[in-house]
């Protein structure tokens, strides 16, 4: 690995959901092209979040995407789709701003890595944690889309993370368990519980699912002062599922206070958001 990718890897900076590279150090692909493609239609091919197109892949030092569009690269280029959970909670909380084809035009994207650069994977790109390509991909926004951003601070509803009355009820994790964290369960099926599940996670992990549309659907802020990572699960009826009459299991809310000793509260806060103060169409190439 390069320095300067070790460099990079060490100025990046994550400020609620947004990741952004230090000016001084430019990173970018060998080659890469940017091409319109007209949009796939609904029914046509998925992509992340159901959303028609909006499929990319990582093979070695090779990044693709297929149908994607602007907004979609700046979330993964900036790490708002990892931090914001999938900035499902609303698509424009955590990125706003920018004409409307931002929104709606598609690109193929096909773009190459340096050979001295990391190799990263699939799961490291979705989770924002792939520092060099996002740098390059913040590269390409400037340079093909004459991408500009800033930031504001924006008053949300959010729910705050706090510790029930009688404590916490979680057991400290073994030095042998992996790490993972997630919500289980089928979402196919409207009647169906939940499960919210942590392995050798922090409270940053499970207050990153909780926020999770199939969960609370809003920001949730760590206010509990635990440190250290802890192995949980707590069964729930997500919010919607209450319309199909199912009680089989409590809400998030009662289960997270009744299973670990954690309680949920409804509040706003400020958080950063993303603005996209200036962008252009790309020529093809």
């Amino acid at each position: 690995m390069g320095s300067k990718f070790l460099i990079a890897s060490a100025i990046v900076l994550l400020s609620f959901g947004v990741t952004t590279v230090a000016q001084s150090q430019r990173l970018e692909f060998e080659v890469v092209s940017v091409r319109p493609v007209k949009p796939i239609p609904v029914g046509g091919q998925r992509g992340p979040g159901g959303v028609p197109g909006g499929v990319y892949d990582i093979q070695n030092h090779r990044f693709t995407a297929k149908a994607v569009t602007l907004y979609m690269l700046i979330k993964w280029s900036y790490g708002i789709t990892a931090k914001a959970s999938s900035c499902i909670f609303s698509e424009c909380d955590f990125l706003t701003g920018g004409p409307s084809w931002v929104r709606s035009d598609q690109f193929d994207v096909q773009a190459l890595m340096p050979d001295d650069s990391p190799i990263y994977t699939f799961a490291q790109m979705r989770d924002g944690r792939a520092p060099a390509l996002q740098a390059m991909l913040q590269t390409m926004l400037h340079d093909r889309f004459q991408l500009s951003l800033h930031r504001e601070m924006k008053r949300m509803p959010v729910y705050v993370l706090t510790i029930a009355k009688g404590g916490p009820k979680l057991t400290p994790s073994k030095n042998d368990e992996k790490p993972a964290f997630g919500v289980n369960g089928n979402p196919a099926v409207p009647t169906g519980a939940r499960m919210v599940f942590g392995r050798k996670a922090s409270m940053a992990n499970p207050a990153l699912v909780l926020g999770l549309p199939n969960v609370t659907g809003r920001p949730v802020l760590d206010r509990t002062g635990l440190s250290g990572e802890f192995t949980f699960e707590a069964k729930f009826t997500p919010v919607d599922n209450n319309a199909f009459g199912n009680t089989s299991s409590p809400s998030i809310f009662t289960s997270l206070q009744e299973q670990l000793g954690l309680k949920l509260e409804a509040a706003d806060a400020p958080l950063e958001v993303l603005v996209i103060g200036h962008a252009e169409k790309p020529s093809e190439n």
